[in-house]
């Protein structure tokens, strides 16, 4: 690892994570001030005036009676999803491949720098990045929920639903990291690593909206992920989950490989 790249990509990116962490602050805040303890019934009447299609896209069609129910339905549906993958995009693809398109590359190698050492740093502060917010997220979204709702929140649930989606944005920053490695472009780096990504997500909502493309939402990998079945159960599926951590693995260690040893424009 680079100490000295890490903290160059951190120079340029913070004020990005920083914007981005604060909108998913922002839409938990909202989506949790949806619960009404008092009077649910209130809130199922206001759902309903809204298109069943669209709550089904979003994953708000399964109305709950619980807090933490709650949250998985309006927060953790896709809402969570939505904006942080915008910025993990712009991230991965900056980390490597803009440094190759932009010739910027050369000067790094010309350094003692070899390219793994480059490549693991842009690695690893991608991952650090995503921790970062998620950690952020999981400890103003516990003292939030305390504060305005003490006592509801049932806190396994929380941090797996958490985990779970930390997981499957393990996922997918591996696909945009993957693209970002193997291109020496951006245009074809945004491509693959944002026009995937942002396909799978409308295959979720589309399928999860019409009953007759849903075999769509079922060959996304977001269909590996369930909110509300961990706010039901208060347990993580296991395959679901191992499957999520292979395809990262793979497609972190391939943009890796890949990085090393293919011919670059310098």
């Amino acid at each position: 690892m680079s100490l000295a790249i890490f903290k160059a990509d951190f120079r340029r990116y913070w004020k990005l994570l920083l914007v981005f962490t604060v909108v998913l602050l922002f839409y938990f805040v909202v989506m949790m001030s949806m619960f009404n303890p008092t009077n649910a019934a209130s809130v199922e009447e206001m759902m309903k005036l809204m298109p069943q299609g669209m709550l089904d896209a979003f994953g708000m069609g399964n109305l709950s009676s619980s807090f933490t129910g709650s949250l998985a339905n309006y927060f953790y549906g896709m809402i969570v999803f939505l904006f942080p993958t915008i910025c993990f995009i712009i991230i991965a693809n900056g980390i490597v491949a803009h440094y190759v398109d932009s010739g910027a590359i050369a000067n790094f190698l010309s350094t003692p720098l070899t390219r793994t050492r480059f490549v693991v740093t842009q690695a690893i502060f991608l991952l650090i990045s995503l921790t970062l917010m998620f950690g952020i997220l999981v400890g103003v979204g516990i003292a939030s929920c305390e504060a305005l709702y003490p006592g509801e929140l049932d806190l396994n649930a929380f941090l797996l639903m958490n985990l779970s989606s930390y997981i499957t944005y393990l996922c997918i920053t591996g696909i945009s990291f993957c693209a970002s490695c193997l291109f020496n472009d951006t245009g074809k780096s945004l491509l693959f690593g944002a026009g995937l990504p942002i396909l799978f997500m409308l295959m979720k909502m589309m399928g999860q909206a019409n009953d007759k493309v849903g075999w769509m939402a079922d060959i996304s990998p977001y269909s590996l992920y369930s909110p509300t079945e961990i706010a039901q159960s208060g347990q993580l599926e296991l395959l679901p989950t191992v499957v999520l951590v292979a395809v990262a693995l793979v497609t972190y260690l391939l943009g890796i490989t890949v990085f090393r040893k293919k011919n670059l424009p310098v």
